[in-house]
């Protein structure tokens, strides 16, 4: 499963908090998720996993 990067355009909800807003930005978790190459990890495991294979996800 691939993320899909944001749209730098989108508007935000009014009523709704996005989640760095409601995290502690100073989290450990969240520092070390800043140090991590995501765009390597995607490359290298994305080819394990493919969109038309296996069941497909549920609706949102």
């Amino acid at each position: 499963m691939r993320s899909k990067t944001p749209d730098a355009a989108m508007q935000p909800d009014m009523f709704r908090e996005t989640l760095e807003m409601i995290l502690n930005p100073r989290h450990e978790l969240l520092e070390l998720a800043r140090c991590i190459e995501w765009t390597r990890i995607e490359a290298v495991c994305g080819e394990s996993f493919v969109a038309d294979f296996g069941r497909p996800g549920l609706p949102t």
